[in-house]
């Protein structure tokens, strides 16, 4: 395996914004239910309590990763080659999007 940070992050990524769709549809599909005399105002509170929820599962994965972030870079030799490329890529990535750079012509 590569060990890579930004694949594994990648992937939690991924999973997290599909439970968070699949979190989001169920409680829009809960909130369609009509009001009744016991929930006057509906179950419209489900789709607050589905974003809640999302945030409550996202951080414990963001902990993680911030946890492996700083072991890696207690570690010196977990540095891969990506880490050492990775200033000259945050240095052409600001020089392409420059606003010199940009076609004002369209």
């Amino acid at each position: 395996m590569t060990r890579s940070l930004a694949l594994l992050s990648d992937a939690a990524h991924m999973f997290t914004d599909v439970a968070a769709l699949g979190i989001a549809l169920a409680a829009v599909q809960i909130a369609k239910r009509p009001d009744d005399r016991q929930r006057t105002f509906g179950y419209y509170r489900f789709e607050i309590l589905a974003a809640a929820l999302n945030a409550v599962l996202l951080l414990p994965l963001a902990r993680r990763g911030r946890g492996r972030v700083r072991h890696r870079c207690r570690e010196p030799g977990l540095a891969s080659r990506a880490s050492l490329g990775a200033p000259l890529a945050v240095v052409l990535n600001a020089l392409e999007s420059s606003p010199s750079r940009r076609n004002t012509s369209r």
